[in-house]
């Protein structure tokens, strides 16, 4: 959809007189890429009618990689030990990272991927990267934007277990025994959850 229409219909006219004449035999295969059909183009004048016939002869979609969620989780861990043995790291990713890491949109696809999967190589504080962790990294490096009173502010997402904790312990009563309860855990896994979602114990 860059190429001028005038090279366009040249091309076109090339193939058309299967280089005879004053044109000279060439051989070469032609490839191109659009984000919009080829008849989409034509409506808008962008593309040259002759010159779309020559590119739907074979056409190939390629989806987005958000499209592929097992296939986001393959390539991750693919990167991770990758660039682990090449930078001589040892890193536990549980499950739900991955998890984390498959249903994030990634609009910059592999290669976006790939640089999040060398940032927990080269820069995590520890060896057991978790999904609280995962969402922290991708807020931190892709902050979401949304529209808040008029004005544009950075929207901070949190695990939903981090919210429903801080939930029950801002209720009235809300002890630390009774919360853990709530959870069906013991007070002592209460503790390491707030650690884990980064929960100040001294405002509860």
């Amino acid at each position: 959809e860059y190429m001028a229409p005038g090279c366009q219909s040249r091309l076109a006219s090339y193939q058309q007189q299967n280089g005879t004449g004053s044109h000279r035999l060439a051989d070469v295969r032609l490839r191109a890429t659009a984000a919009e059909a080829p008849a989409m183009l034509v409506e808008k004048g962008v593309l040259v009618r002759e010159f779309s016939y020559l590119l739907c002869t074979l056409s190939v979609e390629l989806p987005p990689l958000r499209a592929g969620r097992d296939d986001i989780r393959q390539m991750a861990a693919f990167f991770i030990k990758e660039l682990a043995e090449s930078y001589a790291q040892f890193l536990i990713v549980t499950d739900k990272a991955y998890e984390e890491i498959a249903a994030y949109a990634w609009p910059g696809n592999i290669p976006q991927l790939k640089l999040l999967c060398e940032g927990l190589v080269l820069g995590a504080r520890r060896r057991r990267i978790d999904e609280v962790y995962i969402r922290a990294r991708l807020d931190e490096l892709y902050p979401r934007v949304a529209e808040v009173d008029g004005a544009p502010r950075i929207v901070v997402s949190r695990h939903p277990e981090a919210e429903r904790t801080e939930a029950l312990l801002r209720e009235p009563g809300g002890r630390r025994a009774r919360v853990a309860e709530a959870h069906g855990i013991c007070t002592t896994t209460l503790r390491r959850y707030m650690k884990k979602y980064g929960i100040a114990p001294e405002k509860f």
